[in-house]
């Protein structure tokens, strides 16, 4: 499985595990992982048997595609 979310979501959530971390991580790294998930998503898709792809950007995580060997199944 892959998980999405948008950045603004994603460092909302960073901030909110900071609090209980202590860990931080900054919004640039982020950006980066999701400008690298944007370039290589299509090549995974391509080298996996199965891949299923899901959004986490709202409260629930909702399935938004499923490939078999490279093909869009769902």
């Amino acid at each position: 499985s892959f998980i999405l979310c948008n950045v603004e979501k994603a460092h909302t959530r960073a901030i909110q595990r900071e609090a209980v971390t202590n860990r931080h991580t900054p919004y640039e790294l982020i950006e980066k992982r999701a400008s690298l998930v944007k370039k290589f998503l299509p090549e995974y898709i391509k080298i996996t048997d199965k891949l299923s792809i899901y959004d986490t950007s709202s409260d629930k995580d909702v399935l938004l595609k499923n490939y078999t060997k490279g093909y869009r199944v769902s």
